[in-house]
C-alpha cells in the first residue's frame, strides 16, 4: 500500500474537529488511481461486512449520498486512543479478514462516531497477502463470518433466516467454484471458536445500512456491484 505524503495529517483532521469521532477511513484507490478500493467499510442487516465504494469511480467519494459508514476498512484507518482502548481494540482471535468490521461495530456500539477523510488517499493493491480466493483466504474468511455470527448472536435476531440463506447461497457458489471444503471449515472452527465467549451488543442502527438488500448483499459476496 502506498499512501500520498499528506495522508495521515488529513485522516487524523475530523477526530480534532469533532471529539465524538473514534475512528476515520481513508479513500484507498486500485493501482489506476482511478477507482475506488475502499472508502472505509460498511454492513448489511446481517453484520457482514463490505468495502465501501469499491468498484466505482473516484468521483463517486464526493457525492452527497454515500453508503452508511460503519467504520475504517483494514487498509488505512485512524482511531482514537481512547476510543481503542475502551472497547479494547482487535479481537486477538481473529487472524485476519473482518478483525476491523468488528472492531468498528464495537466502537459504534460504545457511542463513538465513524467519519470518513475523503482527501486521505492512498493506492491498495488488494490480497497481497494472502492472494485472491486461495485455499487460506476463504478458509481465514470462512472462520471470521462464523466468528462473528455467533459473538453478535445473528442467528437468535431477526435476521438469521437471511444470513443462514446468504451463507448457504455463498458456501454452495464456493463449492462449485473451488471444489473443496475451506470456506465451509473455516466456519466451522469459527463456530467453535466463538463458543463460550460472551456476546457482543447489537450495533445501534445508523452504523448498519438498511438500504443493502438480500440480492445485493448475495451481489457484493461475490464481488459483483
Amino acid at each position: 500500500m502506498q499512501l500520498r505524503p499528506d495522508c495521515i495529517e488529513r485522516l487524523v483532521a475530523p477526530m480534532a474537529l469533532d471529539p465524538e469521532v473514534g475512528s476515520v477511513a481513508a479513500l484507498l484507490f486500485r493501482a489506476d488511481e482511478a477507482t475506488i478500493d475502499s472508502f472505509g467499510v460498511t454492513a448489511d442487516a446481517t453484520l457482514a461486512g463490505f468495502a465501501r465504494l469499491q468498484g466505482h469511480p473516484a468521483a463517486r467519494a464526493h457525492d452527497d449520498r454515500l453508503p452508511v459508514l460503519t467504520g475504517p476498512e483494514g487498509t488505512a484507518g485512524a482511531y482514537r486512543r481512547r476510543a481503542w482502548e475502551q472497547v479494547g481494540g482487535l479481537d486477538q482471535t481473529i487472524v485476519a479478514y473482518m478483525e476491523i468490521l468488528d472492531l468498528a461495530l464495537r466502537l459504534r456500539t460504545a457511542g463513538w462516531g465513524a467519519a470518513g477523510a475523503g482527501e486521505a488517499c492512498g493506492v491498495h493493491l488488494g490480497s497481497a497477502t494472502y492472494g485472491r480466493r486461495s485455499r487460506e483466504q476463504r478458509r481465514l474468511a470462512g472462520f471470521s463470518r462464523a466468528y462473528l455470527l455467533r459473538r453478535y448472536g445473528v442467528l437468535r435476531s431477526r435476521a438469521a433466516a437471511r444470513a443462514l440463506f446468504t451463507e448457504t447461497v455463498v458456501l454452495a457458489l464456493d463449492l462449485l467454484a473451488c471444489r473443496d471444503m475451506q470456506a465451509l471449515g473455516g466456519r466451522a472452527e469459527g463456530w467453535r471458536a466463538g463458543r463460550g465467549r460472551e456476546r457482543h451488543a447489537q450495533p445501534p442502527s445508523e452504523a448498519i445500512d438498511r438500504s443493502i438488500t438480500l440480492w445485493r448483499s448475495l451481489m457484493l459476496r461475490r464481488g459483483a456491484l
